[in-house]
């Protein structure tokens, strides 16, 4: 099982034992109202009899806690959940539990009548809170078991070695590193066949490992030269960059080898040359590492964000039926050939997928949408064609590629296989892009980067959009979306 695999699978453990420990708090909360109440039993306060019965109660609590748990998601909970300490973990459930009490009440505002007795909800807030740190600590110590086994570690190359990368490698080797595992080491003194030597302050003679093959008791695989056979003969998940010991375009040629390959990359910076660009995710003995940007459409928000792909797109298709069918007799009616034309496009993970649109052009047109850019006043357009596409009518059967899961409401914009070749050459992160599914709109769009315009621009909106997505950017770029539409701009 790969890293991303096991934490994925993690992260649904850690959803699935905080549902239990959640639903639980409201059983048990339920029973101690009914049962052993401490603020009737004290007569602290005058409390009314309980009237709800526990079969209603148990039809509405399993939903309750749902409730709870989106919310968890939504706020991004369980991100780098498996790295938090006790204090941090203690305050996130407090705060998490403290948001779901809020949720309830606006709920029960909303309705016009509290779905059951508030000390009910005060006392599951109170229980959960504990519930779930057991919880975690329980699933946490698990995944430390399996992290003592080799299981599931993030495998770590570290690239360029110098005081400060042997520093860090010490701290590593006296301290641990829960959850990663050095795999090696290239450095530009190691030699194959004397092994790895660095000189020492005086530089009056090479100071030699006890073993010359290894640096701080890790193996020293090669030199910084040859990264891309050792990324090729190892499995690789990040890779420390120690800046100090490689001129900028060197380093810059490690970075790019490292988003090639879809490797994530951290740095020992050169502090005043780079403290300020990147974000400290970590220090190990001291030591900063700065980190890249991950792609945050992963783990459970991918998965709403797939849920909701499929709702949207399957009650669009219901609901724009009538407008479709219309559509579709616009096409026949407008010229011969069949109503929907499909296109091969590149999907995520690089995958090829064919997209479907409403025809707009005349059929056996030369070069219909094939290995040409779109442009404006197309001559093979028909008229009804021209229509849709001013008003992007014609994108609507992408609803069916939503649908199926080839694409999503909300991503970059597909392009097609031979652009995607000759873009990858030329533009620099290009391939980011087919980390998540393509989108029918996208942040880019929104931004008036579409059809014919800057591919480099259009590029850097869809990497912010993945190094900043969430399910509110997602419903602000839905929003942008139908306010180009009215406006007559368009989106796409």
């Amino acid at each position: 099982m790969t890293t991303k695999k096991f934490n994925t699978l993690f992260h649904y453990v850690y959803i699935i034992c905080d549902y239990g420990a959640v639903l639980g708090s409201f059983i048990i909360a339920y029973v101690i109202r009914r049962t052993a109440d401490v603020a009737t039993s004290l007569d602290l306060v005058e409390v009314p009899v309980l009237n709800f019965a526990f079969r209603d109660f148990i039809r509405i609590a399993p939903w309750i806690s749902l409730l709870w748990i989106g919310l968890f998601v939504s706020t991004r909970h369980y991100v780098r959940i498996e790295k938090r300490r006790f204090t941090q973990e203690l305050y996130n459930i407090f705060q998490g539990a403290s948001l779901g009490v809020l949720g309830l009440m606006v709920m029960g505002f909303f309705m016009g009548h509290q779905l059951f007795s508030r000390l009910i909800t005060v006392y599951a807030w109170a229980i959960s809170i504990p519930a779930l740190l057991l919880s975690r600590t329980l699933v946490h110590a698990v995944q430390r078991s399996f992290w003592k086994k080799g299981i599931g570690t993030k495998k770590v190359l570290v690239c360029g070695l110098g005081r400060m990368g042997r520093q860090l490698l010490e701290g590593i080797r006296q301290h641990g590193w829960p959850g990663n595992q050095i795999v090696g080491v290239l450095d530009e003194k190691y030699h194959p066949k004397q092994g790895f030597m660095f000189f020492n302050k005086n530089k009056t003679g090479p100071i030699i490992e006890h073993d010359p093959h290894q640096a701080a008791g890790f193996p020293v695989l090669g030199r910084p030269a040859d990264l891309v056979d050792i990324l090729t003969q190892h499995t690789v998940d990040d890779v420390i960059i120690g800046l100090g010991e490689f001129s900028d375009q060197e380093a810059l040629s490690i970075m790019q080898t490292c988003r090639d390959r879809g490797i994530l990359f951290s740095f020992i910076p050169d502090i005043l040359g780079f403290a300020s660009s990147f974000k400290v995710h970590t220090t190990i003995n001291g030591i900063p590492l700065l980190s890249s940007k991950k792609n945050r459409v992963k783990g459970p928000g991918a998965l709403i964000k797939r849920g909701i792909d499929a709702a949207v797109a399957l009650g669009s298709l219901i609901v724009l039926s009538p407008l479709l069918l219309l559509l579709a007799l616009g096409v026949k009616l407008s010229s011969p050939g069949p109503v929907i034309f499909g296109q091969d496009r590149i999907g995520a993970g690089s995958k090829p997928f064919k997209i479907y649109k409403f025809r707009s052009m005349r059929h056996g047109s030369s070069g219909q949408g094939k290995n040409n850019w779109t442009v404006e006043d197309d001559t093979r357009r028909t008229r009804f064609g021209s229509f849709m596409r001013r008003t992007n009518l014609d994108e609507l059967p992408q609803l069916w590629n939503i649908l199926k899961g080839d694409m999503s409401l909300i991503g970059p914009r597909p392009e097609q296989p031979q652009f995607v070749e000759q873009l990858t050459k030329e533009v620099s992160r290009y391939q980011e892009r087919h980390q998540i599914r393509p989108g029918l709109t996208g942040w880019a769009q929104v931004n008036g980067w579409r059809g014919n315009t800057s591919i480099p621009e259009r590029v850097q909106y869809d990497l912010f959009y993945l190094e900043n997505w969430s399910l509110l950017f997602d419903l602000k770029i839905i929003l942008y979306t139908f306010f180009s539409f009215f406006h007559g701009r368009g989106a796409y």
